[in-house]
Order: C-alpha cells, then sequence, then structure tokens
C-alpha cells in the first residue's frame, strides 16, 4: 500500500488488540458485569480485525501469505512446547489443531489463499454468508485446522476486501445517534439476555455441539453476524482518525497478538484469579495486562522477534549474507 500512513487503521487495531488481552483477561480473572462485558467484546472486536485483515489483502504480497503460514508452523511449535515443559499440560505438537488463539493464523493464510477464486463469483458475499450459515449443520467441522471458523468469519474478510476507504468515511459521517443506540440497544440487551451459547461468539462448533435447534441454528448465527457487522460499524465510527499517542503501537499488533498468549496461558495456570478477591485488585489487573501488552508493542520487541514474526524476511537475508560470503572467497 503506497502513500502516507493511515493513522485510522492503526488506531482501530491498536484499540481492537487492547480488547483482545481484556477478553483473554476477563476469563482468568472475573467479577461482577465481567459476563456482559466479555460477551460485548466478543460480539464485534475479531469480526473487524478480521475486516481490516480483509481491507489490506487487496495490498498482499504473495510472500506475505506464505509468511503466515510459516508463523503459524512455529508459534504452533512454541506453544505446545511452552504447554508441555512450562504449564506441564499433556499437549502433543502437532498441527492439524491450532493451539488457542492461532487458529487466526491460519484462517488468515487460508482466506488470502481462496480470495482470488471466491471474488470471481458473482455473488461472492453472498455466497459466504451462505457457507457460514451451512456449515454449522457439519459436526465434523470444528477445530481441526480451525475451518469452522475460517468459513464463518470469512464474510467480514470478504466484506473487508470490498470495502474502500470511503466507506469508512461515510461511517464516520453518521449521525452520533446511530453508532450510540447501537451500543447502548446491545448493552441493555447483554444486561437482561446474557446466557446464550458462547460458541455463537467464537464460531468454532458445530449446531448439534452447542445444542442448538437445528431449525433455528441458522437464524441464531445469520442475527450474530449481522449484530457483530452492526457493533463493528459503531467502534469504526468512534476510532480516531488522525495520528494520536497510540497510533504507532497499532502498527505492531500481530506482535502483541502472537506474544501475549504466552502470558495469558501462565497466568491461568498458576490461577491467579484465587490471588485476587478484592475488586480493586482485579481492576489492577487488568490495568496490568493493558501496560504488558504495550510493551509488548515497543519497537524494541519487533526487532527482537523479527526471526519469528518475518521468517521469509530472514531467511532472505540469511541467503543474502551467504551468497555475498561466497562472492567475496
Amino acid at each position: 500500500m503506497n502513500g502516507p500512513r493511515d493513522y485510522f487503521f492503526d488506531n482501530a487495531k491498536y484499540l481492537l488488540m487492547m480488547l483482545v488481552v481484556l477478553g483473554h483477561g476477563l476469563e482468568i480473572v472475573s467479577g461482577k458485569y465481567s459476563n456482559e462485558i466479555y460477551r460485548f467484546i466478543y460480539l464485534f472486536h475479531m469480526p473487524c480485525f478480521v475486516a481490516i485483515a480483509g481491507y489490506f489483502a487487496k495490498f498482499h504480497k504473495r510472500a506475505k501469505v506464505w509468511n503466515l503460514l510459516l508463523q503459524y508452523v512455529i508459534f504452533q511449535t512454541l506453544y505446545c512446547l511452552f504447554s508441555i515443559f512450562v504449564l506441564d499440560q499433556n499437549t502433543k505438537v502437532q498441527y492439524s489443531r491450532p493451539y488457542w488463539i492461532l487458529w487466526f493464523l491460519l484462517s488468515l493464510f487460508c482466506w488470502k489463499v481462496i480470495l482470488p477464486y471466491v471474488s470471481r463469483l458473482k455473488y461472492p458475499l453472498l455466497f459466504a454468508i451462505v457457507a457460514a450459515l451451512i456449515v454449522g449443520y457439519d459436526s465434523s467441522i470444528g477445530y481441526t485446522l480451525g475451518l469452522s471458523r475460517t468459513i464463518v468469519f470469512f464474510p467480514f474478510f470478504l466484506a473487508g476486501y470490498y470495502l474502500k476507504k470511503e466507506h469508512f468515511n461515510k461511517i464516520k459521517e453518521l449521525s452520533f445517534v446511530i453508532p450510540l443506540a447501537i451500543i447502548l440497544v446491545s448493552v441493555m440487551a447483554l444486561y437482561f439476555k446474557s446466557d446464550f451459547h458462547r460458541g455463537l461468539l467464537y464460531n468454532s462448533r458445530s449446531y448439534s455441539a452447542m445444542g442448538l435447534n437445528p431449525y433455528f441454528a441458522w437464524l441464531y448465527r445469520l442475527a450474530f453476524l449481522l449484530w457483530g457487522a452492526l457493533l463493528g460499524l459503531s467502534f469504526f465510527y468512534f476510532v480516531p482518525k488522525g495520528k494520536v499517542f497510540f497510533s504507532a503501537f497499532g502498527a505492531r499488533t500481530m506482535q502483541v497478538f502472537l506474544l501475549h498468549g504466552f502470558m495469558m496461558r501462565y497466568l491461568g495456570h498458576i490461577k491467579i484469579s484465587k490471588m485476587l478477591n478484592a475488586p480493586s485488585l482485579k481492576i489492577l489487573f487488568y490495568i496490568g495486562l493493558l501496560v504488558a501488552a504495550n510493551i509488548l508493542a515497543l519497537r524494541i520487541v519487533e526487532i527482537l522477534t523479527t526471526p519469528l514474526m518475518k521468517p521469509i524476511k530472514t531467511i532472505n537475508l540469511i541467503k543474502d549474507s551467504l551468497r555475498c560470503r561466497h562472492n567475496q572467497r
């Protein structure tokens, strides 16, 4: 993507990444209204992330697609080893079932690979939505290769791909009442009815696995897809357009995403929730998580983790170095 950097997307990615960390923190340490806050976050934060990924898929290079696959192999190996030797869990090093958050890497790889083919269809977005609704009836598709999430979240990726910057500008031109009303209605709905199956947010399980009525299950999924889209629209409305104090961190959200999981898994392993009984301690815990996430977004962390985050670039640098040494002989 050429031209000056668009801070709007950096700001959006930063805020979404903070919500990811906060959401995972709520899984470990819960408190009053944590269930409602958690579900509110999960209604839109991944749809928005996926849509942004789709938007930038217009500008990706082929090497970046294969970089995702190498990233997946590297971090899948690291997380499995971490689970075995640090968390002392009975885990095998395997690559057919993404470890926790790593489904996103594998899904992102798949989306970019199939995008040229799906985009040739007459109604690609309609096709993606229908596929997302139908896949829930196949109980054989679940966590394996992250296929369920890949298919169900694909409409958001495709929507992002077809969106242009002017569409996001149009969102900013909406009346303040519209996004505010969407958020308030969502908050009220979650306050009075937040006991729905979390699988409707994760999109990783079949309808039967969630115990949903087979006749209406597809309507539930469609409703949650639409709900996520509306909340996503509201989120983008409130994202700052220009450069702000956290914009630079928004350019390095992938390293935060992939690295913070080690911290979250360890905190869950030591059962830190038992140490935080007072509400004030829980608030300090969440603040600490956000501070840690910002540390992971520092430039120095990007430099130190380059071999992990950009394996193809690292391989090419090594090849160039060896070629130069060979030519100097």
